[in-house]
């Protein structure tokens, strides 16, 4: 159980990171 939690925890990480990056695509220093 607690794998499926890490993984419900990584993949909503990874899908926020990238609608954080497609939104700002004009500021590429903050994705650092």
């Amino acid at each position: 159980m607690l794998f499926l939690m890490i993984l419900a925890i990584v993949i909503t990480v990874i899908i926020g990171f990238v609608v954080f990056t497609e939104t700002d695509t004009e500021d590429p220093e903050i994705i650092e």
